[in-house]
């Protein structure tokens, strides 16, 4: 974008991960993820834009989730 370097991070996120299987011939199958355990606000990337008026360039900042839980339930033959 014109500006050179820029740096970002300097943190660290963490996430949670399992499987559960419910029942002896592994079936019934459930995962759960636990995503930015601590709720850390960071970027997860960068882009680059120009402004509208004298297309000026700067840099751009992808803000990453937030916490977030999942689950998922899956049923193999």
């Amino acid at each position: 974008s014109g500006n050179g370097r820029v740096g970002y991070g300097d943190y660290t996120v963490v996430d949670l991960g399992g499987r559960i299987f419910l029942d002896e011939a592994h079936h019934h199958r459930l995962d759960l993820h636990l995503n930015n355990l601590f709720n850390r606000e960071y970027y997860s990337g960068l882009g680059h834009a120009e402004t509208d008026d004298t297309q000026t360039p700067y840099v751009t900042h992808y803000l990453a989730p937030p916490r977030t839980f999942e689950a998922n339930y899956t049923f193999s033959f």
